[in-house]
């Protein structure tokens, strides 16, 4: 069975709920960016199948984008290869990111992630 990867820093209690509360601002944070000037009047008049489908596309999207992104990466002799939890995670906070008012903050993180790998 391979090793799973250790975080040295995330061991301590008080750098993972650090980590965990930075996570939850940065969604919300993306959440309120995203619904700046959004009128919601409109989806009242969706039905319910029509709202379940896109949101099952939105998570399709987000897992083919990891899966894609990771059978790219396995082409490149890595020391450690980039698991697809990992790759999930990684292209699930990028696309989160990219709502935030900056240009493209998900992109420039997710490269300077694998770079350091």
């Amino acid at each position: 069975m391979a090793k799973r990867l250790q975080t040295p820093g995330l061991k301590r209690p008080w750098v993972r709920a650090t980590t965990w509360v930075l996570g939850v601002v940065l969604v919300a944070a993306a959440v309120w960016f995203a619904a700046q000037g959004v009128d919601l009047s409109a989806v009242r008049s969706v039905s319910a199948v029509t709202l379940g489908v896109m949101a099952f596309a939105v998570a399709g999207n987000v897992l083919l984008s990891a899966a894609l992104f990771g059978s790219v990466t396995k082409v490149f002799p890595l020391d450690r290869p980039v698991r697809y939890a990992t790759m999930l995670a990684l292209i699930a906070g990028s696309a989160l990111l990219n709502y935030l008012p900056a240009v493209r903050a998900g992109l420039f993180g997710r490269a300077a992630y694998l770079k350091k790998r």
